[in-house]
């Protein structure tokens, strides 16, 4: 591919994912917690299926700035949907981990999520929501590839 063709495209994508966000932030809106303490919750919940995890994890994982994490992982806290434990082995940090509340509103979450999912494979298809699968699975291993080499 030519500098001009990729170029060309970088912009579109770039002004796509710009519109997707937005509607994004639109569809969001409509739970309770709104699209990033919703997005927190279920990375929380990925993160800790096999324990409580230190902050510091949520914010590699997120790549949000510290600040922004604390501001959501406060958020959380305050609406009892995270626990906030000190690390045995460090005083000074603390582990994170979802509390009842917590699990019950991600449970909620990923169904209303699930059904609007479900209209949209109806709406795009067999063929071009495979497409698109195979597409995300691709960004998601660029992602982590890219994960991979800035933590060395």
């Amino acid at each position: 591919m030519n500098k001009e063709t990729e170029y060309m495209l970088t912009e579109q994508l770039f002004s796509t994912l710009e519109q997707f966000r937005c509607v994004d932030k639109g569809a969001n809106r409509k739970s309770g917690l709104g699209g990033k303490p919703t997005s927190m919750l279920m990375m929380i919940g990925q993160l800790t299926k096999q324990g409580p995890v230190p902050v510091s994890e949520l914010k590699k994982y997120m790549h949000i700035s510290s600040p922004a994490i604390t501001q959501f992982i406060n958020i959380l806290h305050f609406k009892d949907y995270v626990i906030k434990i000190n690390d045995p082995t460090d005083k000074r940090k603390s582990l994170i981990e979802l509390s009842e509340k917590g699990h019950k509103e991600l449970k909620k979450s990923k169904e209303k999520l699930k059904v609007h999912m479900g209209l949209m494979v109806r709406h795009l298809g067999e063929d071009d929501t495979r497409t698109l699968n195979d597409i995300l699975s691709k960004i998601v291993k660029f992602y982590m590839s890219e994960q991979g080499e800035n933590d060395e």
